[in-house]
């Protein structure tokens, strides 16, 4: 099963197992931590790495009738 590793200047980083690709680590790693949505900014050349522009909710929860969210860019690597 690959191995992820989340990034972000926020918070810790995080390694995980996933079976899917980047975007399901990410979900699987973010959401708890109140993840509203993602957006794809730049995949490396090996597309390994890829950057992603994430909207979290201020709060920490991932319900979106909250109006207080911040955005973040949050880096997944695959691990080979």
């Amino acid at each position: 099963m690959p191995k992820y590793i989340i990034s972000a200047e926020e918070f810790k980083q995080i390694t995980l197992d996933c079976p899917g690709c980047s975007a399901d680590a990410l979900k699987l790693a973010l959401n708890p931590k109140g993840m509203l949505a993602f957006r794809v900014q730049k995949r490396s050349p090996d597309g390994l790495s890829y950057w992603f522009e994430v909207d979290f909710n201020s709060d920490g929860h991932n319900s979106k009738a909250e109006t207080s969210c911040y955005s973040q860019l949050v880096c997944v690597q695959k691990q080979t």
